[in-house]
């Protein structure tokens, strides 16, 4: 179920996906791995936007343009930048990415990490 749905979050898969997705289902097999899977998505999520307020270092948003995640990437991206006590953040959308840009598009954001250089 978890691998299924894992291979939505990518509009474009890495050259080692297969690879990765071997260890993810090799992975979900041990004892106690699907059950604490389970629990994280489960668990309430009620607090984690009251933590937001307490990051004050530096900070790169960056997020994929069609996020299945989120109804809307951009939205979300905006709502952590506003949140977010930093003085000094920035918010770097990945056009046509999904979930993993730092796999989609790892140039990308190799190169926007290197250039904010904070």
């Amino acid at each position: 179920m978890w691998i299924s749905y894992w291979k939505t979050l990518f509009t474009t898969p890495s050259p080692d996906a297969a690879a990765y997705e071997a260890y993810l289902t090799s992975n979900m097999k041990d004892s106690g791995r699907l059950n604490a899977l389970l629990r994280l998505l489960q668990a309430s999520k009620a607090n984690a936007g009251n933590h937001l307020e307490t990051f004050t270092l530096p900070m790169i948003i960056g997020m994929g343009s069609t996020d299945p995640d989120f109804r809307s990437p951009e939205a979300e991206a905006q709502f952590l930048y506003n949140t977010i006590r930093s003085s000094v953040k920035k918010i770097v959308m990945y056009p046509n990415v999904k979930h993993y840009p730092q796999v989609e598009c790892p140039s990308d954001v190799a190169r926007d990490l290197l250039e904010a250089a904070f």
